[in-house]
């Protein structure tokens, strides 16, 4: 989201703001829209996402990354690639699909923090996803965020701890 860009529209991304914003309690219908609302947004579609130099050069199904590349594309070649979350042969579709999944779990917890001025959510919960499409540094929690300014999935992966890393001392727990 750009400066002038204005926020996103979407009734569940202005309630997370919202909820941020105030700290006040927050219903359980509000959290179910809000985990509806990460289960169904976009990937980031910024064509043009910047890739950390540690990161240019890896290759994934015949594609090698440069300074530039889809935030998605970027995505999935991190998480398959360089740190082997998912198996090799993982498309950028099976890759959202999962994360979607994990969103849904009944035991996810779901938190709401402002970094570096945005609004965001994550869902934290165990890894279900099947032996099969897991890779070799497979980890037992997984983490989906969404931006709320922009109404996208900015980011999904596993992690080995059940508490979000560098997530802020105020983030409010929601469940």
């Amino acid at each position: 989201m750009m400066p002038d860009d204005p926020p996103s529209p979407h009734p569940a991304d202005a309630l997370i703001r919202e909820i941020i914003g105030t700290g006040r309690i927050v219903l359980e219908s509000e959290i179910i829209a809000i985990v509806e609302r990460i289960a169904t947004a976009p990937f980031d579609p910024r064509m043009d996402a910047i890739v950390p130099m540690k990161d240019r050069g890896l290759t994934y199904r015949g594609a090698i990354l440069g300074a530039r590349e889809s935030a998605l594309t970027y995505h999935l070649v991190k998480r398959v690639v360089a740190d082997r979350q998912w198996v090799e042969g993982t498309s950028e579709q099976e890759c959202v699909s999962d994360l979607r999944r994990a969103v849904r779990e009944a035991d996810a917890r779901v938190v709401v923090y402002r970094r570096r001025g945005g609004s965001l959510a994550a869902v934290v919960t165990r890894n279900r996803l099947i032996p099969k499409i897991l890779g070799s540094e497979a980890a037992p929690w997984m983490l989906i965020v969404l931006a709320a300014d922009r109404g996208t999935i900015i980011t999904g992966y596993q992690m080995s701890s059940a508490t979000p890393p560098n997530l802020p001392q105020d983030a409010l727990w929601l469940r």
